[in-house]
C-alpha cells in the first residue's frame, strides 16, 4: 500500500514540477521578448507603468511582463521637417517630450502627445502634437504651432541605441 501510494506521489509530483518548468519557462520567454521588442523606458516611464500595474505585479505569483507600456515626460530627438521654415533650416534635429503615452508592445502600436522645441529665427520655438509609435522601434508625428508652421517628425530614439535593455528588466525587478 505505501509503495503505491509514493508512486502515485513521484508521479503527482512530478507532473507539478513539469508544470511549474513549463510556467516558468513561458514566463521568462515573455520577459526576454519584452526586453528585446518593447520601446526602450526611462526611470520615470518604468515607475508610472509599475505603478499602474500594481496589483498586477503584486498577485501571489510569477508575474510576466506588462500588457502595456506607460510613458511620462519621455525625452527623445527626432528628425523635424518645417516646410514654411526658410531655406536651409526646413529639416533639423529637435528636441521632443513626450508628456503621457501608451504602447501595446506586443501589438507593436502606441501614441503620445507631445511636444517638440526647436530655436528657428522666424517660425516658434515649441509646438504640440501627436506621437504614432510602430512595430516599438519608429515613431513619427504631426506637431501644430500657434502661427500654422506644422511639421512633421520621425523620430531617432537614442536611448534605444545606447539603453542597457538588462537594465530595463532590473528596474521592474525591484517593484515586484
Amino acid at each position: 500500500m505505501v509503495g503505491a501510494a509514493l508512486t502515485f506521489q513521484f508521479h503527482y509530483t512530478d507532473q507539478i514540477l513539469k508544470d511549474n518548468g513549463m510556467k516558468l519557462e513561458s514566463l521568462q520567454n515573455q520577459w526576454t521578448s519584452f526586453i528585446d521588442d518593447a520601446r526602450y523606458q526611462t526611470p520615470l516611464d518604468v515607475w508610472v507603468t509599475t505603478k499602474w500595474y500594481e496589483e498586477y505585479f503584486k498577485r501571489d505569483q510569477l508575474s510576466g511582463p506588462p500588457p502595456t507600456q506607460l510613458f511620462l515626460l519621455h525625452p527623445t530627438l527626432v528628425y523635424e521637417h518645417l516646410p514654411d521654415a526658410e531655406k536651409g533650416s526646413k529639416d533639423d534635429l529637435s528636441l521632443a517630450v513626450e508628456w503621457g503615452g501608451i504602447n501595446w508592445w506586443r501589438k507593436g502600436i502606441g501614441f503620445s502627445v507631445a511636444s517638440v522645441y526647436k530655436d528657428r529665427k522666424s517660425e516658434p520655438a515649441v509646438g504640440h502634437g501627436l506621437m504614432i509609435h510602430v512595430k516599438n522601434k519608429y515613431s513619427f508625428g504631426y506637431i501644430e504651432r500657434n502661427d500654422g508652421d506644422n511639421s512633421f517628425f520621425i523620430n531617432v530614439d537614442l536611448m534605444e541605441l545606447f539603453g542597457n535593455k538588462q537594465e530595463k528588466y532590473d528596474k521592474y525587478k525591484k517593484y515586484f
